[in-house]
């Protein structure tokens, strides 16, 4: 097991663990959170007569933050138990108990009395416990689990007990447990159970499907866009139904609108969101099958992002840490990672800083202004100005200058109008996600050459074109010419 301890996997303690709410498409303000220090104990019988120690949940005995360390074995049981109350005027009519998830069977029991049990490890369930609570009394909550890995037919992800060959070192610690969120939320006695939106995209309309645990009157859809009423409307629940926007505002990596929507249905109030997108299938000219987004053909560029965290394994050390894994990765390709489950991660989230190099070039008088560059590597803007500088002199002149041959002829001059006359300064610091940051040298010293509203134009290449007659034709030089077309890497392409 893993002894690396992340920054956010520090801040973890028995007090400060996921005390987020943990169900953004389905949000109510009713919410007791039960993470943190419960009992735990791993036996071979299925009854516990003393507990080991404590555990912090949500985080599997397996990993490092949850204070144990030890892997379950399939013949083993792993007990849990906490006490609880309930807070003043909780219930609002019925008591539900939530678990994120739980690898890989479980039965909870609380005050004694069995409240159900699950199978699977990935999904989240709940439990109807109103009638063995306390309102008013300390309550006593317990979850017995089994998990036998790749020894049960159940979904395990890259999770492996038994490593025999090579091939096994593309698995993973194995994850028991509870390993996400336990809550409580109270309901009155109708509520809704499940939502599902559907965006109708052609049609410039979404379907709703209000479902509830008993047959209830009509629901009111309050539908929102950037913060402000769009239009609202009374559907019947337990089917679907269709409802025209009054304003289309499609959905995409680039521009990712979300409408808010607030549901009421009798006494029961919840929030939730949905996009108006649409993923669709096409050939192209040739018949090769292509992605289309909103009618348009997209091109997927991105990241296999495995999800295991080395001191808490499937279960992030903190929302922090799921945030910064989410806007870093962002910085290598603006392209991937908008997808609709970044609202749930990162939602109503303050402005996140990442560490790296702001690089101020200062101008050479006072009408022209300071120009702000954010780097995450400070190679990448040395490796973009030498770019930008070779656009204008050779490399052996550069190095001749470099190397301490500084006479003040035409080259020096142009090296160090270039280097001095535009005073840089690069200091190390925390780079806001919200400006440009730039990960590598091609786009920078485009930058640097051209500008930032420099407009490329496309070029149709004839017989007997070189990068030299193309550039001269275009009043460039070739450098200028390979630092504007970074697939070519030479004057000789």
């Amino acid at each position: 097991m893993s002894k690396i301890m992340t920054r956010w996997g520090k801040k973890v303690n028995k007090t400060n663990i996921h005390k987020e709410y943990p169900r953004s498409r389905m949000v109510r303000d009713s919410y007791l959170n039960l993470n943190g220090e419960w009992e735990y104990a791993i036996t071979e019988a299925n009854n516990v007569i003393q507990y080991d120690g404590t555990i912090l949940v949500p985080f599997s005995p397996e990993t490092k933050l949850s204070g144990v360390e030890q892997i379950l074995q399939p013949e083993e049981y792993l007990h849990y138990k906490r006490k609880f109350k309930l807070p003043r005027r909780f219930n609002e009519g019925r008591i539900l108990l939530h678990f994120g998830a739980v690898d890989q069977e479980c039965e909870v029991y609380l005050n004694g009395h069995s409240v159900g049990n699950h199978k699977g490890g990935y999904l989240p369930f709940y439990f109807d416990i109103t009638d063995v609570v306390e309102s008013y009394s300390e309550n006593t909550l317990e979850v017995r689990v089994m998990d036998k890995t790749e020894f049960s037919p159940h979904a395990r992800g890259k999770q492996k007990l038994n490593s025999k060959d090579k091939m096994d070192a593309i698995f993973y610690t194995p994850n028991s447990g509870i390993w996400k969120t336990v809550w409580i939320e109270s309901v009155p006695d109708t509520y809704i159970e499940d939502i599902k939106v559907t965006p109708n995209f052609d049609e410039e309309s979404v379907t709703f499907e209000i479902m509830t645990n008993r047959p209830s009157r009509r629901a009111l859809i309050e539908i929102s866009l950037n913060y402000e009423p769009l239009q609202q409307t009374r559907i019947q629940t337990n089917r679907p139904v269709t409802i025209q926007l009054d304003e289309m505002a499609p959905w995409s990596p680039e521009s990712p609108k979300l409408y808010d929507v607030r549901i009421h249905c009798q006494q029961d109030q919840v929030h939730t969101y949905f996009g108006m997108r649409k993923f669709s299938k096409k050939k192209d000219i040739n018949g090769i099958d292509r992605f289309y987004l909103n009618n348009k053909p997209y091109f997927i560029n991105g990241l296999l992002d495995q999800g295991y965290w080395p001191e808490s394994l499937l279960t992030p050390p903190s929302d922090e840490a799921l945030k910064f894994d989410i806007v870093e990765t962002k910085t290598f390709d603006e392209n991937y990672m908008g997808v609709e489950e970044i609202y749930e991660k990162i939602e109503n989230a303050d402005d996140f800083t990442i560490k790296g190099y702001i690089i101020t070039i200062k101008g050479e008088d006072k009408e022209k202004q300071n120009i702000v560059i954010n780097v995450l590597d400070k190679k990448v803007f040395e490796d973009s100005l030498k770019k930008y500088v070779l656009s204008f002199v050779t490399e052996d002149e550069l190095n001749n200058y470099n190397n301490g041959n500084r006479s003040i002829n035409e080259i020096g001059s142009i090296i160090e109008n270039m280097y001095f006359n535009e005073t840089i300064t690069i200091k190390e610091g925390y780079v806001s996600v919200k400006n440009k940051i730039y990960t590598d040298s091609e786009s920078l010293s485009q930058y640097l050459l051209f500008g930032p509203d420099a407009k490329m134009d496309t070029y149709t290449v004839k017989s007997g074109d070189s990068i030299a007659s193309i550039s001269e034709d275009n009043k460039m030089n070739p450098q200028e010419f390979l630092i504007a077309n970074p697939k070519y890497k030479s004057e000789d392409a």
